[in-house]
């Protein structure tokens, strides 16, 4: 599953995984391309979700902070190996890559501003 060159802007919530759900065998769901603006959460993966993030432009996110992870946060896709590669967060005034679970394999980040 991949979300690319989608716009979302003024959401409590730009991209979440649905709570209650249990995504703990399926594959990373690639956001690429996405522009998240003044969100007070760009990205929330939970659920036992994954998330692939590469060359998304997240800016003005609140207290949420710009990728909060309560799961399992990222992994690499295709090609590339980084969980979060080249992404711009910018102007948030919370975290910008949090997760919660650190004991849960994450793969490399890269190239993230």
């Amino acid at each position: 599953m991949t979300y690319q060159n989608n716009q979302v802007s003024g959401a409590n919530i730009g991209f979440q995984w649905q709570v209650g759900a249990n995504f703990s065998e399926t594959r990373p769901v690639v956001l690429t391309g996405n522009q998240i603006t003044n969100c007070d959460t760009g990205v929330l993966v939970q659920s036992n979700g994954v998330a692939h993030l590469e060359t998304n432009v997240i800016t003005g996110s609140g207290s949420g902070g710009g990728h909060p992870s309560n799961y399992r946060y990222a992994a690499g896709s295709g090609a590339i190996t980084n969980s979060v590669y080249r992404n711009v967060i910018s102007g948030g005034s919370g975290d910008g890559i949090l997760n919660r679970r650190q004991r849960d394999t994450v793969a490399p980040l890269r190239k993230t501003i």
